[in-house]
């Protein structure tokens, strides 16, 4: 019982981070260490599997966690139906502070990862291989960089504005942008929601869910599952096949999209906390507080790994 309630939160944390434009699902599910596990279980999901799951379905959920899924899967929808709203108002009244947290809770989180890797392998930082490896983190942080560095369609703080309202949501658009979207929320640092901004359908996604409305819901759900099929077997198969490669490119994923969310920004420019300062009036950067819960993302996600090697000795 324990176990699946701590699996129906991590689940919740994904929902919100994929409703945070600048913040992946990919990245907790990473933070969590369910991101492998996640991944072998949905890559498995095919034709063959269906046709199987419909003959003889118990033959079927033998060969996958199913219950795993479903419960993961659960945590994420009742998080992004219940946190959307709240969320959104958080971006537009407390930005800077939440910026800080998802700042804070990522950078940690990337060095603990590589801090795990070398735990388990001593000799990894001694061999040859450590710079090819690094290699691999730049070439993230480098294409992290990129994809936040695209332009936004409709630019400004205000979430609540009609990001890619004025564009009529057609089933193929709405289609292929939940493809899109969800491609890249299986890739740890790469907002999907940030992607739907850039393509212009946020607001459309997000008003959808809202307000049920199913006629954009449904096309967006046939392009997540999909996306989440194909991504879901690339990413697998380079774990099994180039796992210290893949992982140290996550990693670069997650340090270069920390672009995107930098808590100052002006005209969606990042500047220090005293050019913002000086720009929007005094006291304005909230600096004291910024570090604040830049310190409380950390220790979150020192808390989440704690919390999980304490599950693996038991």
């Amino acid at each position: 019982m324990v176990a699946s309630l701590l699996l129906f939160f991590k689940g919740f944390l994904m929902g919100a981070a994929d409703v945070v434009p600048g913040v992946s699902g990919g990245t907790i599910a990473f933070i969590t260490g369910i991101y492998q596990r996640l991944l072998s279980n949905i890559s498995f999901i095919n034709l063959q599997w269906l046709k199987l799951f419909f003959t003889h379905p118990l033959q079927a959920v033998q060969k996958i966690d199913l219950l795993f899924l479903a419960i993961v899967f659960a945590g994420i929808l009742v998080s992004v139906k219940t946190l959307a709203g709240v969320i959104v108002y958080a971006l537009e009244n407390r930005s800077i502070v939440t910026w800080s947290f998802f700042n804070g809770l990522i950078l940690s989180s990337a060095v603990i990862i590589l801090v795990k890797e070398f735990l388990k392998d001593k000799n990894l930082i001694k061999s040859k291989k450590i710079f090819l490896l690094f290699f691999f983190c730049l070439v993230g942080i480098f294409f992290g960089y990129w994809v936040s560095s695209l332009s936004i369609v409709n630019s400004g703080v205000n979430l609540s504005a009609n990001l890619g309202v004025n564009s009529s949501p057609s089933f193929l658009g709405v289609f292929f942008a939940g493809l899109i979207a969800i491609s890249a929320m299986i890739l740890p640092g790469i907002s999907g929601s940030f992607l739907l901004i850039v393509m212009g359908k946020y607001q459309i996604i997000m008003n959808a869910i809202k307000n049920l409305d199913f006629a954009v819901l449904f096309p967006f759900a046939v392009g997540c599952v999909l996306g989440i099929l194909a991504m879901s077997k690339i990413v697998s198969l380079l774990l099994q096949k180039y796992y210290l490669q893949t992982i140290f490119f996550l990693v670069g994923l997650m340090l270069g999209c920390l672009k995107k969310i930098f808590p100052w920004k002006v005209e969606e420019q990042n500047v220090l906390p005293n050019i913002f300062e000086n720009i929007n009036g005094t006291g304005s950067s909230q600096f004291l507080l910024a570090i604040v819960f830049c310190f409380l993302g950390g220790i979150i996600s020192i808390c989440l790994f704690q919390l999980e090697r304490f599950k693996k000795k038991k």
